[in-house]
């Protein structure tokens, strides 16, 4: 058998696995269902949920890039005014660079702890080929 036809069969194997497991059959159901062993449906089973695992972690990664960038558009748009003395801009701005600090997970302590204020966020701006710091 071609390897392309193997590896078609064995990604339909995982598959059905999964649809099985979501439905609530036991590892050994899914094993008789499949006529393979009950490793084999184990291995099955973490193959799918790895493969889930880093899709949603490239759609966080990609949602997070774009969060940043629309925080940074705005910490842009309210920086001078408030470099100038401007409180209300100067308000936003921090809110804004609190967010960011929260999405970029930079008041967390190891532990995963929130650690408070005391952080300090670099903001700078994609502009053009490169970066530019503000201020």
């Amino acid at each position: 058998m071609p390897r392309r036809d193997q590896a078609a069969k064995a990604a339909e194997r995982r598959a059905q696995a999964f649809e099985l497991r979501k439905a609530g059959a036991s590892y050994r159901s899914i094993a008789r269902a499949l006529s393979v062993n009950e490793r084999s449906t184990r291995r099955y089973i973490k193959h799918v949920l790895d493969e889930l695992k880093r899709e949603t972690l490239n759609q966080a990664a990609d949602h997070r890039a774009l969060q940043l960038e629309r925080l940074n558009d705005l910490l842009f748009a309210d920086w001078k005014a408030a470099r100038a003395g401007d409180l209300q801009a100067q308000d936003r701005v921090l809110k804004i660079m609190e967010r960011e600090a929260k999405l970029l997970g930079l008041d967390l302590d190891k532990a995963g702890l929130d650690v408070g204020v005391g952080v300090q966020v670099i903001v700078r701006e994609v502009h053009g080929s490169g970066l530019r710091e503000l201020g």
